[in-house]
């Protein structure tokens, strides 16, 4: 499995390459235009989860030092950047 955001980049444009394939038609473009539109929906989550673990990064680095992060946000799993913990 392909858990990268370079794989995924890659993924996104392979299936933008598939739903712009002028051959394609008919029951076989609805097919794919679903599936894309589910791989996008899926794809936005991954960003979203992404960003939320960067932010949360952010605010350990930034806060951490005077106040304590709710559970849900505690990145003590996440390496501190080099120089830093």
């Amino acid at each position: 499995m392909k858990n990268r955001a370079n794989d995924l980049h890659d993924i996104l444009f392979e299936q933008l390459e598939w739903i712009s394939d002028k051959d394609l038609k008919g029951a076989d473009l609805l097919e794919e235009l679903k599936r894309a539109d589910s791989m996008c929906k899926v794809a936005g989550q991954i960003i979203s989860n992404g960003n939320m673990v960067i932010n949360a990064v952010k605010v350990r680095e930034d806060l951490l030092e005077t106040h304590n992060l709710p559970g849900i946000l505690d990145t003590k799993e996440i390496a501190a950047p080099p120089g830093k913990k």
